[in-house]
């Protein structure tokens, strides 16, 4: 059992976030970066990782297996891109499949152009594993004081025939800006947006307990059909002392979809659309160190909920913590 984090920056990773749960997995990964052989070499160093876990207990198919790899290249010193693969299946009351229908499940450039069959159940039925197809990449600009730009794209049930689809309400985004040096080198500010698909993390239901390990979220914490707006405003005026203000809002949104083939094209329209849940939060914290050896840590924050749980109620959230850390 041990945590992983495939996220550009903390607060982000849509496959496996940064404050993931840990997984019950074997995992091969190369001990160092390597650099691929004849033209690929441009692509810079590179590291990749494989990962097969158990998820364990779930309200929905208990024990089903992740497979997971990811590659990760830096052809310049400023620039990181990388590609991640998920394949989530499997578990107690799982359709059967053929060797060679999960081998070619594990092959996303093979599977994504296949014809899959979604709702004729007079035919068999190829769906039934989860499969997740994204991009990550971080880009450092001197030019304009060190300013980073992150982001990762998420596909979910990757089909060609569907590429419009894959990249709106089947896929999800994040964005974030770094800005290092705001005014003075001890102010800094980041900027972030996600988007989650109506289909992320799910499956269209058919895999309704999501991508989960002992009932914990291993992607993103705002989980399907969601957005979230927020910014960091950060103040360091030496290396003793930090101090920070987040706050963001976030959008939850529910609707009843009703999934139709069209001559082989599913479609989803809605059939019913609730009220946005709302939330806004605001957290302050403060860091002091003393030496290497000594640090306290306070924190404190608010969050309001409007619409909660889609039932026209009202919620509030607070949270304060405390810690003293000694470090050796």
């Amino acid at each position: 059992r041990e945590q992983l984090a495939w996220a550009q920056h903390v607060g982000d990773g849509l496959f496996i976030a940064s404050d993931a749960p840990a997984l019950d997995q074997v995992s091969l990964a190369s001990d160092a970066p390597f650099s691929l052989p004849g033209l690929l070499r441009a692509l810079g160093p590179t590291s990749a990782t494989l990962v097969v876990a158990n998820l364990g207990r779930s309200n929905a198919r208990e024990y089903s297996t992740l497979l997971a790899y990811k590659v990760s290249m830096r052809p310049t010193s400023t620039v990181e891109i990388g590609g991640t693969f998920m394949n989530h299946f499997g578990g107690v009351g799982s359709r059967g499949a053929s060797k060679l229908d999960r081998l070619v499940d594990f092959l996303p450039f093979i599977d994504v152009f296949r014809k899959h069959n979604y709702t004729d159940t007079t035919r068999t039925l190829d769906v039934e594993s989860d499969k997740l197809l994204g991009v990550d990449g971080r880009v450092r600009i001197a030019a304009l004081g060190g300013v980073i730009v992150a982001g990762e794209l998420l596909a979910d049930d990757i089909d060609a025939h569907r590429l419009r689809t894959m990249l709106t309400w089947d896929g999800s985004q994040t964005v974030r800006l770094v800005f290092p040096d705001l005014v003075t080198s001890a102010l800094s500010l980041e900027l972030n947006a996600k988007h989650t698909g109506i289909r992320t993390y799910t499956h269209n239901g058919q895999m309704a307990n999501g991508i989960t390990t002992r009932g914990r979220l291993i992607g993103d914490e705002l989980g399907p059909d969601a957005k979230q707006f927020g910014a960091t405003l950060s103040w360091m005026p030496d290396a003793s002392r930090t101090f920070a203000l987040t706050g963001y809002s976030a959008i939850y949104s529910k609707v009843d979809y009703a999934p139709t083939d069209v001559s082989g094209v599913l479609t989803m329209p809605k059939a019913r659309v609730y009220p946005n849940e709302l939330r806004d939060a605001l957290v302050a914290s403060i860091v002091v160190r003393r030496g290497e050896l000594l640090s306290l840590r306070a924190r404190a924050g608010a969050e309001r909920t409007r619409n909660y749980a889609f039932d026209g109620g009202r919620r509030e959230d607070y949270v304060a913590a405390l810690a003293l850390q000694f470090a050796r």
